[in-house]
């Protein structure tokens, strides 16, 4: 299952989970199913909801661009996103950061997404990420932790910290980790 809070609306939560979304309410203070999202029945691994209010789901072959009805019942508009949006492939994942901006990992790197123009575009504060982005998690401190996969097969593990408003990339403690992949799966995303 993933879990994707809506912060426009914060006593939902959507789930992505193998045959689709559902919805999640928040009332008596505990969660409960609300119901099955209808029009969407792909496998959801991986899901998040930009400033826009773009749903992301991943089926980790492609990524989808979403948006429901009022009522949250029904996708109203699914767009299966690929080279054609600039993409490099279609595979992508969404990645919430904590200021609530949304990126991509790809196969060639961190991709952010352009609303007004339907297009997605390497994203500039990740360009030293290169290869395919298996984790991309950003800590409470604003450090985030990365994983991709190299051209060679090799898995580079790493943190990249903020420092003078540019993102710096420190993988040297990572590095007896190389030939250990761990998150290129559905399931680890």
């Amino acid at each position: 299952l993933s879990l994707c809070s809506l912060s426009y609306l914060p006593d939902y939560m959507l789930v992505g989970a193998t045959n689709g979304l559902f919805l999640l309410e928040y009332s008596n203070n505990s969660w409960r199913a609300r119901n099955k999202v209808k029009g969407f029945t792909r496998p959801a691994y991986k899901l998040g909801v930009d400033r826009d209010g773009n749903i992301w789901a991943s089926t980790f072959l492609d990524i989808y661009r979403l948006r429901l009805n009022d009522k949250l019942d029904s996708v109203i508009i699914e767009e299966q996103c690929s080279v054609g949006n600039g993409l490099p492939t279609s595979f992508a994942n969404a990645f919430t950061l904590k200021s609530g901006k949304v990126v991509f990992g790809t196969e060639k790197g961190v991709y952010d997404y352009l609303n007004g123009e339907n297009m997605f575009v390497p994203d500039d504060d990740f360009r030293m990420l290169k290869g395919k982005i298996a984790q991309f998690t950003q800590a409470d401190n604003g450090d985030i932790w990365f994983e991709q996969i190299l051209e060679d097969g090799n898995s580079e593990k790493g943190v990249l910290k903020l420092a003078n408003n540019r993102y710096e990339k420190y993988t040297t403690p990572f590095n007896k980790f190389k030939d250990i992949g761990g998150g290129d799966s559905p399931y680890n995303v």
